[in-house]
């Protein structure tokens, strides 16, 4: 399996198992632990989730186009707020993945 990150922080959440290093810490261990091999990883510093125009979000942009033309097999995320924090967001592009035959992993 091909997977990818999405790491995200806000400038508030540097803390509390929320940075970009814990995240990627996470999934370094998950990967290994899986077998897997990671394809790229995806990090948005400094950002806001809570935005509806993605075009705000380039590297979420980046990551979802990528998985749409399958770069890559499983997009792991901390935390369901790093994906997004706007539920018509994380459902629309679930659904977008989904119907793309691809599939998101959460990682805890």
């Amino acid at each position: 399996m091909r997977v990818a990150l999405l790491a995200r922080v806000s400038s508030e959440e540097q803390v509390d198992g929320y940075s970009i290093d814990a995240q990627r810490r996470a999934f370094e261990t998950l990967v290994k632990a899986r077998g897997w091999t990671t394809y790229k990883e995806y990090i948005e510093e400094g950002k806001s989730a809570r935005t509806e125009n993605i075009n705000k979000r380039p590297v979420f942009k980046e990551a979802i186009a990528d998985a749409l033309d399958r770069k890559y097999d499983i997009l792991v995320i901390h935390k369901i707020d790093r994906f997004s924090r706007k539920l018509r967001i994380t459902l629309e592009y679930f659904d977008k993945l989904g119907k793309a035959g691809g599939w998101l992993r959460l990682h805890r």
